[in-house]
């Protein structure tokens, strides 16, 4: 039993650590991010910054990038920069996105919009800069 508890207090909690620290490197850095909803897109993000292409939808935007903590962050649209084709990006659209399984190769990330509440998970990849 007192195994059990050492364990619990000891070992579990770096666990956890060892995650948020392989979701750390991902902060900044360019990455394709790909989905079976969305295709792929490019993501390049620095700071504060996000930016997104996609060549499938033929746009480009930008992002505001704040972090909740080592593995969450949020993206707030800030301008649609590229959108010859008129797609209907909402006014205030806001992402909670959590990164999970992550690697020096990318991570899992999970999308939650707001408002709608839509979900998506997909895979991002870490691309060579």
């Amino acid at each position: 039993m007192r195994l059990l508890l050492i364990i619990g207090l000891f070992v579990l909690p770096s666990v956890g650590m060892a995650q948020s620290d392989g979701c750390r490197q991902h902060r900044e850095g360019k990455f394709l991010l790909s989905d079976s909803q969305g295709g792929e897109w490019i993501i390049e993000r620095k700071g504060k910054r996000q930016i997104e292409y996609s060549d499938f939808y033929n746009v480009k935007l930008r992002f505001r990038v704040r972090w909740i903590d080592d593995s969450t962050y949020e993206l707030q649209l800030r301008k649609v920069l590229h959108n010859p084709d008129g797609h209907d990006f909402p006014k205030g659209l806001k992402l909670t996105a959590t990164m999970s399984k992550c690697s020096a190769k990318g991570y899992t990330r999970k999308a939650v919009g707001h408002p709608s509440g839509a979900t998506l998970e997909s895979r991002v990849i870490r691309l060579a800069e």
